[in-house]
């Protein structure tokens, strides 16, 4: 690793090594959301911004997503969004698997790393809709009639790696 030091208060610029973090940023919600739309992508309140320091950099996006449905048979396709460029799409079958209406709810894990050649301001978030001709709903952050203090948590980390 090279270190340039700079300045009459301290370090002005750091040289990290080629996939070193150099921030880390997370954010979480437990907002419920709910979409019947088999076309249009609603957003789910999963959203995170980093400001990269480099435009060489990678961004590492974790994400930790709670989905439901109470639907025999409803899947939902899911996707991360970076502004407005479509990153990753991912289909989720989270079917319900019984007439009796109790929700299927599953937990998602995407990981994807990122290469947005920029130091703008970007922002990554989550979208869904529902999978197949089946009507019915899906939900993010589905309590399932929890109360407020039980509310499913769904998290999102960028972490930016020197390129």
């Amino acid at each position: 690793m090279t270190t340039t030091i700079t300045g009459a208060l301290g370090i002005d610029n750091i040289q990290a090594a080629t996939g070193s973090v150099l921030q880390v940023v997370s954010a979480t919600t437990i907002t419920e959301v709910s979409s019947t739309s088999n076309s249009t992508w609603v957003d789910t309140t999963l959203t995170a911004t980093i400001t990269p320091l480099r435009a060489s950099s990678k961004i590492l996006v974790l994400i930790n997503q709670q989905f439901g449905n109470y639907s025999i048979g409803l899947g939902g396709d899911y996707k991360v969004m970076r502004n407005t460029t479509d990153v990753k799409h991912f289909t989720n079958y989270t079917k319900a698997e019984s007439a009796d209406h109790a929700p299927n709810i599953a937990i998602a894990s995407f990981s994807i790393f990122d290469s947005p050649s920029s130091i703008e301001e970007l922002v990554y978030k989550t979208q869904m809709k529902h999978r197949g001709g089946n009507s019915g709903t899906i939900r993010a952050q589905d309590s399932g009639g929890a109360t407020v203090g039980a509310l499913p948590e769904s998290q999102i980390t960028l972490m930016e790696v020197a390129g």
